[in-house]
């Protein structure tokens, strides 16, 4: 497999060097090509060969411009990754999408617009919009056709709409976080969440959490009911419960106190406000335990209110096959706390006898 790869800190000198680089690669009929100029206003443009290189499978594209001007053939291509800012036109991205018949997956980060996006393709399996992408004005809509969608990562959205057609999507990933300069906020996720409640398998961050007790809270219609696998980060243990009372038909699920921080957040936020729940209150209702088969949580060792949830899961999840508890040792922590977590763990009763438990520190 012939691969070209090239990594640039760019300067308008070497225009005339890209493009011979570019062409010399093409006419080598390489499979991959990932070029990134590292430059956040370069305005290097592909050459028009790029767009009917037969041989592309692989494409990543970091700050250079795409402006085809002829109709787009890149009939081998399963995988691109665009990544620019400000330059590149929903135009010029809807041309290459339906130039690339048998695209599997893209991913689009840095890439702020102001008009509606149309993601159309029936290849298309894995779709990620990541970091600040898809930045669309506050009446663009963003729209996604991709009826053999599989996967799908949301990890930048800001607009005035959003609308999907995904009946296959078996995994989505949302990654949310709180900002005060976004508009319409709970209009926009609400359509997203709507138009995935078919969903399975979820990973959510903090944020989405909270938006989804929100809706909880002022007693509307929450799309998880089909869930059964869910990864989440929340930081109160009283959360947790919660979340399984949203969430009915749970199977297996793994919580993590800690911050998403590997993931980009899509900042989402605004003039309307979260109803804050007040968790010393009774939870909505009895959290329903009856498919729950495996819980796997990471948790401060210094926070002792995880110890109240696991002997609730313990005491009322009769198929519970499985529990992991992974604890987080914070500095100053002495080596008997742990022993002594463990203890506790293990002491508590439980309503399936067979169920198997592990405390682990990290």
């Amino acid at each position: 497999m012939l691969k070209f790869s090239l990594y640039l800190n760019i300067d308008d000198s070497l225009n005339s060097d890209i493009h011979s680089w570019l062409l010399f690669a093409i006419e080598k009929q390489v499979e991959e090509v990932s070029i990134d100029l590292n430059g956040w206003y370069f305005k290097h443009v592909a050459p028009q060969r790029l767009y009917s290189c037969s041989s592309i499978t692989k494409l990543s594209l970091s700050f250079l411009n795409l402006k085809p001007e002829d109709k787009v053939q890149l009939n081998n291509l399963k995988s691109l990754t665009i990544r620019v800012y400000y330059s590149l036109s929903v135009d010029a991205m809807n041309q290459v999408i339906s130039g690339a018949p048998h695209l599997e997956e893209l991913i689009l980060t840095y890439w702020e617009i102001g008009e509606n996006l149309n993601i159309r393709s029936t290849s298309l399996k894995t779709l990620k919009i990541g970091q600040h992408a898809c930045n669309v004005g506050e009446t663009a809509v963003l729209r996604i056709w991709a009826p053999n969608l599989v996967t799908l990562e949301i990890l930048g959205l800001n607009g005035g709409g959003c609308s999907l057609f995904v009946p296959s999507l078996t995994h989505a990933i949302l990654s949310l976080k709180e900002n005060d300069w976004t508009f319409k906020p709970f209009r926009i996720i609400n359509q997203v969440f709507r138009s995935i409640s078919h969903v399975e398998e979820f990973t959510l961050s903090e944020w989405c959490i909270k938006f989804l007790l929100s809706m909880e809270n002022r007693n509307m219609y929450v799309p998880l009911s089909n869930a059964k696998f869910l990864k989440f980060y929340v930081r109160e243990a009283e959360e947790i419960l919660d979340v399984f009372v949203i969430s009915p038909k749970l199977m297996h699920t793994i919580v993590d106190q800690r911050d998403n921080k590997d993931n980009s957040y899509l900042v989402v936020q605004g003039p309307e406000q979260l109803d804050t729940v007040d968790y010393d209150k009774a939870f909505f209702r009895s959290p329903s335990l009856l498919e729950l088969k495996t819980v796997d949580i990471t948790w401060s060792v210094g926070d002792d209110s995880i110890f109240r949830v696991m002997e609730y899961l313990l005491e009322n999840a009769h198929k519970l096959e499985k529990m992991v508890l992974r604890l987080i040792m914070e500095y100053g922590y002495k080596p008997e706390t742990f022993v002594l977590a463990e203890e506790k763990v293990r002491s508590m009763s439980r309503s399936s006898p067979s169920v198997q438990l592990i405390i682990t520190k990290i």
